[in-house]
């Protein structure tokens, strides 16, 4: 059965590929979840993830995007997302694009988690930015921080999202917040205050956020990381052989 027959099946669905509107799948509570005993507000329960998964793999020999790669008997993009919502998240929203019938697919055994929304962007050909547009457009106008993953690292851990969504509890007036490793390289994921999406918003090409990085760079929350494995980014052919090599 094709993807969009099977998700309709569960769920109603809205295509909308003639007027641009971003194709939502919503699966997203309109309420708040649960949270932890004896804690009545937690603001890292409310901050949302988006997945960036909209890209063409231009450094990967396959006709396939890397992202629906075999990984742990499932595919890299279910990995990510897996973990993401393993995570404190309140909601996971993944941008998809180009071969988005596939992700979708690879996606199903996800969509029973209501916390998950997949987005579709039209206009992916003309950059990474135009995903985190859309992302962002999707979040709810009262949000305070924003958290962004890239969809081809698999290894961004729950207990690692959840470190820094805790960093926003303990400094809660930063521009930014991001893992560092080795000597002070930036990684990811990486999380932003609402008052910086504006500017977010006003970069566009084949780029995310890292304008803003070198920006507030010393006024960033900077986590350090013991290990650098999580921050293995899958661009090329060695990069999944060394994921697949790992234990």
């Amino acid at each position: 059965m094709q993807s969009t027959e099977y998700l309709q099946s569960i769920r109603s669905l809205s295509y909308n590929f003639s007027t641009g509107i971003p194709l939502k799948i919503h699966f997203r509570n309109s309420g708040a979840q649960g949270g932890t005993t004896g804690i009545i507000y937690s603001r890292m329960e409310k901050i949302p993830g988006i997945v960036l998964a909209a890209g063409p793999s231009t450094r990967f020999p396959d006709v396939k995007t890397k992202l629906l790669q075999p990984f742990r008997g499932r595919t890299l993009i279910y990995a990510t997302v897996q973990n993401a919502l393993q995570s404190s998240l309140e909601s996971v929203l993944v941008v998809c694009g180009y071969q988005y019938e596939g992700i979708l697919d690879a996606l199903l055994g996800l969509i029973s988690d209501p916390r998950l929304q997949i987005l579709y962007n039209p206009d992916w050909r003309e950059g990474r930015s135009t995903s985190v547009a859309t992302g962002v457009k999707a979040i709810k106008p009262e949000t305070e921080y924003v958290l962004f993953i890239p969809g081809d690292m698999p290894l961004i851990s729950p207990s690692l999202i959840n470190s820094l969504l805790k960093e926003t509890e303990i400094h809660p007036s930063a521009p930014l917040y991001f893992p560092i490793y080795g000597e002070g390289k930036k990684g990811n994921p990486i999380i932003y205050h609402r008052r910086v999406l504006p500017e977010l918003l006003t970069i566009s090409g084949d780029v995310s956020g890292y304008e803003l990085v070198l920006k507030y760079f010393d006024r960033a929350v900077k986590y350090p990381l013991r290990s650098p494995e999580t921050q293995l980014n899958i661009n090329t052919l060695e990069d999944y052989q060394a994921l697949l090599a790992m234990k």
